[in-house]
C-alpha cells in the first residue's frame, strides 16, 4: 500500500536540559525507561528513515510538574523556549505544542 508524505502528532524530545533539570530532583527517565539519547538531528535521521516529513512534538513524560511550581514555570519555559526554537530552524518540519 503506498501512501502520501507522513505527519507524525505525536513525537517526544528528551533536550538535554529536560533531562538535567529532571535529575536535579531525582527523575532519570520516563517510567521504568532510562531517557533515550536525542537530538534534532538524530530526530531528523528517523523521520527520513521512515518517511515522515513533519512531527508535531511535546515534551517527554513526565512533564514539567513535581508539586513545584516554580520549578515547574522555569521548566516549562525552558522547553517551551526550545520547541520554539526548533519550529523557527526548521517551520517544515515541526510544530510544537506548549506545556
Amino acid at each position: 500500500m503506498t501512501h502520501g508524505p507522513l505527519i507524525d502528532t505525536h513525537q517526544h524530545p528528551i533536550p538535554e536540559h529536560y533531562k538535567r533539570a529532571l535529575a536535579s530532583i531525582g527523575i532519570m527517565g520516563s517510567g521504568e525507561n532510562p531517557w533515550a539519547e536525542w537530538s534534532v538531528e538524530k530526530q531528523l535521521e528517523l523521520m527520513d528513515e521512515t518517511g515522515i516529513v513533519a512531527a508535531i512534538n511535546s515534551i517527554a513524560s513526565p512533564g514539567c510538574y513535581f508539586g513545584d511550581a516554580a520549578f515547574a514555570a522555569r521548566l516549562a519555559r525552558e522547553c517551551n523556549e526550545g520547541a520554539a526554537r526548533q519550529v523557527a530552524d526548521r517551520p517544515h518540519r515541526f510544530g510544537a505544542f506548549a506545556l
